[in-house]
C-alpha cells in the first residue's frame, strides 16, 4: 500500500524546528535593538563631548575663565538626548607640564572632558584629552 502525505510526527517535528528558529530570531532582534540604542547613546555622548571641548576652546580665545582654572569642574545642567539617556558633563583642568624649577611651562593647560550616562548595562562614560593655551 502506498502512503501519501506526511505523518503527524513529521509535522510536529517540523513545527518544533520552526519554533526554535523563530525564537532565536526574536532573541537576535532584541539584542540588535539594545546594541543600536547603545550606539546611539555613545554617538550622542561623543557629540556632547566635542561640543564641550569646543566651548572650552572658545573661552580661551576671550581670555581666562573660571572654567579653565586648575581643578575639577562640572556642568550646571544635565542633557537629555533623543535616545532617552541623561548625560552629565565634567572636566578636569591641570597644568600641561611642570618646569624643573617647580613652576609651570607657560599658559598651557591639559583638559580632560568626560561625558557620563547610564544605559541598560550600567554606568558609561567617554573622555577626551586636549591641550589649551589660556592666553
Amino acid at each position: 500500500m502506498k502512503k501519501n502525505g506526511f505523518s503527524l510526527i513529521e509535522v510536529l517535528i517540523c513545527i518544533v524546528i520552526i519554533a526554535v528558529g523563530l525564537l532565536a530570531l526574536s532573541r537576535l532582534n532584541a539584542l540588535l535593538y539594545n546594541e543600536q540604542a547603545s550606539a546611539r547613546q555613545r554617538s550622542e555622548a561623543q557629540q556632547l563631548l566635542q561640543q564641550t571641548t569646543e566651548n572650552l576652546r572658545s573661552i580661551t580665545s576671550y581670555g581666562t575663565s573660571s572654567q579653565l582654572t586648575v581643578g575639577n569642574h562640572t556642568s550646571a545642567q544635565t542633557f537629555n538626548g533623543g535616545s532617552g539617556a541623561e548625560y552629565s558633563i565634567g572636566w578636569t583642568v591641570a597644568n600641561a607640564c611642570t618646569a624643573p624649577t617647580g613652576g609651570t611651562c607657560g599658559d598651557a593647560v591639559l583638559v580632560v572632558a568626560t561625558v557620563s550616562w547610564v544605559d541598560i548595562t550600567g554606568n558609561q562614560s567617554l573622555s577626551a584629552r586636549t591641550l589649551f593655551h589660556t592666553n
